[in-house]
């Protein structure tokens, strides 16, 4: 196995192991338009991160995220058209997403004043079913963590959900992440805040 960093030839291997990872999550379910504009939009970024696990050719794990959290989530709500014509097709077969999709983006703004400085935001990492046992998710933020310390960050944040989520709360928990904050991100959606200092996860 190799984790690298990723190139944009790894967009479709990196939007099929979302898709495999995350069978019935909101984002993808908005299809491979949206989550192909976003990873893409990760990569672009210069204070972006996006590394691939890869496997006899073929890309089973990626992380993404990036430095600096509010100017990707000003880029993403300046680019919001192109994500709302790329998820259009999802939206049109159950229009009921369309709320959520706004609710996302409004809360982009919120995410933006509570930008630390310093802070690195791990968005969302998956590993390819097939590969469970192989610890392609540790290794792929282990990865994260180094390139962000590089790129100067001191600490990394992550949000997961609360309830009904007690494996991989426990596994970022393992990992040396410790609990900052749980919040109501969206009406009856709870999100735990997890973060890591990186010196003395080095350390």
């Amino acid at each position: 196995m190799i984790i690298r960093a990723a190139t944009t030839r790894d967009l479709p291997g990196v939007v099929a192991t979302h898709l495999a990872a995350f069978p019935g999550f909101y984002l993808t379910e908005l299809g491979r338009g949206f989550l192909s504009k976003y990873y893409a939009l990760v990569l672009d970024r210069p204070k972006g991160i996006l590394w691939v696990a890869e496997e006899d050719g073929r890309i089973s794990g990626f992380v993404s995220g990036f430095l600096e959290p509010s100017q990707f989530y000003s880029e993403l709500r300046r680019r919001k058209f192109r994500f709302l014509v790329a998820a259009l097709p999802a939206l049109i077969r159950k229009p009921r997403r369309m709320v959520r999709l706004v609710l996302n983006f409004q809360r982009t703004r919120t995410m933006s004043r509570e930008d630390r400085p310093g802070t690195a935001e791990l968005s969302s990492i998956g590993a390819h079913p097939l590969t469970r046992g192989k610890r392609v998710g540790r290794e792929l933020v282990l990865a994260f963590n180094g390139r962000a310390e590089k790129m100067g960050a001191t600490a990394v944040v992550l949000t997961t959900n609360t309830f009904q989520n007690d494996r991989v709360n426990e596994y970022y928990q393992k990992l040396g992440f410790r609990l900052l904050k749980t919040f109501e991100a969206q009406p009856g959606r709870w999100l735990n805040e997890y973060i890591l200092d990186l010196g003395a996860a080095r350390g």
